[in-house]
């Protein structure tokens, strides 16, 4: 699964360039036209990168906000593009990494976009989850849990335990039980 960024736009000429600049380097595109429809996106789901049109798109800057205040995406990588509006440290204030004015010069676009891909990259190796099916037995000296690993990412494991019984302490790595009887393992190494 490649690298994907969202757009939010209704601006077709920023639509073609970014279009362009991110698909020579493998880089697909998601759109929206609307900040209420992005902020529900991200809501769900994680995604690599932003490309928010912040003077165009009524909400943009507060969508800006709102991505970087959320769990799934506050270290994605934001592009800020501006027309006026908004000011450079307004835009960097709400959370964007990297600023570009309209229109838009690909050259400019390209050169902050070699910057950012390996962060993206980090990004979304970080946040991929690789979803498994193995059953566990966690057992310290008061009590033995029995439960199942749902997915393994580079930070570590989500599991659901079985019974009654909610987990708290430290068994080789720190586990945090949750009201909805599913824990989270935290590996660092």
């Amino acid at each position: 699964m490649g690298l994907t960024c969202l757009l939010l736009t209704s601006d077709a000429a920023l639509l073609d360039v970014v279009r362009t600049t991110f698909s020579t380097v493998g880089v697909g595109l998601e759109l929206c036209a609307d900040a209420a429809s992005a902020i529900e996106l991200t809501g769900r789901r994680h995604i690599d990168g932003f490309v928010i049109d912040c003077d165009d798109v009524r909400g943009a800057t507060d969508a800006l906000a709102t991505i970087r205040n959320g769990r799934s995406n506050k270290l994605s990588v934001v592009f800020a593009v501006l027309n006026g509006k908004t000011s450079v440290s307004a835009a960097v204030e709400a959370g964007a990494n990297f600023i570009v004015g309209k229109p838009v010069p690909d050259a400019l676009l390209r050169s902050h976009l070699d910057i950012a891909l390996p962060r993206m990259d980090r990004e979304h190796r970080r946040y991929f989850r690789h979803k498994v099916d193995l059953r566990l037995t966690l057992a310290s000296s008061a009590e033995t849990v029995e439960g199942k690993i749902m997915n393994v990412s580079e930070g570590g494991l989500a599991l659901t335990h079985f019974g009654p019984a909610a987990i708290e302490g430290t068994v080789a790595n720190t586990i945090r039980a949750s009201r909805n009887n599913r824990s989270s393992v935290s590996c660092q190494g």
